[in-house]
C-alpha cells in the first residue's frame, strides 16, 4: 500500500495551492482556480489524467458553498487522496505522466461490487459509524480490497454523517437518511422502543368517545414511565382532534388495529297498555277466535289465564317484558270482555 505522498505525486503541491489560493482569496472564480491548477500540473485539459479528471468532475458537479469548504480545507487533499487510490499504480504518483492506461494496484470491479453491496450497511448515524468502519474495512481487506477501502474510510472520517451520506452517493451507493424522530417535547426517542409501545398498548382503546379520556391519561402515563412521553404527548393530541372513527383509522396508519365498537341496538320502547292488549288479542284470534276462549260459565277462571297467557307469549315473545302483574292483569280483562260479548 503507497503512503500518501505517494499516491498524491505531483499533485500534492498545486493542492496545497490551491487551498491556499482559496483562503487568501475566496472571491476568485473557481473556473480559474480549475485552470490554473491544470496548468500547474501541466496538463491542457484534465482528460489527460485520469485522477485530475475524475477529482475536478466531483468538484465541478458539487454545489458551490460545499466546494468553497471543500477548497478551503483538507478536505480537498482527502478527497484527492480518494480518487488517487482508486487509479493507483504501484511505485508512480497519481499525477505523472503515463504512457498508457493506469493499471490499477485492485480490480476495481471487484471494489466497485463491494462498495455497492457492504456500503448500504452503514445506517446514516454518526453513532453507528465507528462500527460500520471497522467492520467494513475488516471486509475489504478480506477481499483484497484493503487499499480503497481505507483511502474511501478516511476521507469519510473528515466528514459529518450527512456528508458521507453525499459521498456515498457520488459512488453510486444510497444510504438511506435516518429519520430524525422527534417528541412533542423536542428531544429524540427510540423509535423502535415507540413502535412497540404503540402496537402493545393502542389497542387497550376500546374505540368509543366514551373511554377516550380514561385511555389518554392511562396511555400517556406510561409512555412517559419509558421515556416515551414526547411522541405519545405528539400522537394523542393530533388524536384529540378527531372523533372516534377517525382515531381507529389513525391507529391503522401506524399499523395498530382497534376494534370497531358495537354499537348497542337501543331497546324496545315499552309497551303501552293498548299495545299489550291488542297483541293478547291478536294471540287469541289466533288460537281460534274468541269462541276458543270462552269459558263454559261466567267468569275467567285462573287457569284459564294462565293457558291462554301461554299461548299469547308464544305468539308474542315481546310480551314477556310487560311485567307479570301487568300482562296477566290485561289478560283477565281481555278474557272478560270476550266472555261478556
Amino acid at each position: 500500500m503507497s503512503m500518501p505522498d505517494d499516491v498524491l505525486g505531483s499533485m500534492r503541491q498545486p493542492l496545497e495551492e490551491m487551498r491556499q489560493g482559496y483562503n487568501a482569496d475566496p472571491g476568485k472564480p473557481w473556473e480559474e482556480r480549475r485552470e490554473s491548477f491544470l496548468h500547474q500540473l501541466g496538463l491542457r485539459d484534465a482528460s489527460q489524467d485520469p485522477v485530475v479528471r475524475d477529482l475536478l468532475e466531483r468538484l465541478d458537479q458539487t454545489p458551490e458553498d460545499e466546494r468553497n469548504k471543500i477548497l478551503g480545507s483538507d478536505e480537498l487533499e482527502s478527497m484527492a487522496y480518494a480518487i488517487a487510490l482508486q487509479h493507483a499504480v504501484p511505485g508512480e504518483g497519481a499525477g505523472a505522466q503515463r504512457g498508457g492506461a493506469a493499471a490499477p494496484a485492485y480490480d476495481e470491479q471487484a471494489w466497485q461490487a463491494f462498495l455497492t453491496q457492504n456500503g448500504p450497511q452503514w445506517d446514516g448515524t454518526d453513532a453507528s459509524w465507528e462500527q460500520f468502519r471497522q467492520w467494513f474495512a475488516y471486509h475489504a481487506g478480506q477481499q483484497g480490497l484493503g487499499g480503497p477501502a481505507t483511502a474511501l474510510l478516511g476521507y469519510l472520517d473528515t466528514q459529518p454523517a450527512a456528508e458521507r451520506i453525499t459521498t456515498f452517493a457520488q459512488y453510486g451507493v444510497t444510504i438511506a437518511a435516518p429519520q430524525t424522530a422527534v417528541g412533542g417535547d423536542g428531544s429524540g426517542y427510540d423509535e423502535q422502543a415507540w413502535q412497540a409501545y404503540l402496537t402493545q398498548n393502542g389497542p387497550q382503546w376500546d374505540g368509543t368517545d366514551a373511554c377516550w379520556d380514561q385511555f389518554r391519561q392511562w396511555f400517556a402515563y406510561h409512555a412517559g414511565q419509558q421515556g416515551l412521553g414526547g411522541p405519545a404527548t405528539a400522537l394523542l393530541g393530533y388524536l384529540a382532534t378527531q372523533p372516534a372513527a377517525e382515531r381507529i383509522t389513525t391507529f391503522a396508519q401506524y399499523g395498530v388495529t382497534i376494534a370497531a365498537p358495537q354499537t348497542a341496538q337501543p331497546a324496545d320502547a315499552e309497551l303501552s297498555a293498548e299495545e299489550i292488549e291488542s297483541l293478547i288479542e291478536d294471540a287469541l284470534t289466533d288460537e281460534g277466535g274468541p269462541e276458543a276462549a270462552q269459558p263454559a260459565g261466567a267468569g275467567v277462571a285462573a287457569g284459564q289465564v294462565d293457558a291462554v297467557g301461554g299461548d299469547a307469549l308464544q305468539a308474542h315473545p315481546e310480551l314477556a317484558d310487560v311485567p307479570d302483574e301487568e300482562r296477566i292483569r290485561v289478560m283477565s280483562e281481555v278474557l272478560d270482555d270476550i266472555a261478556a260479548g
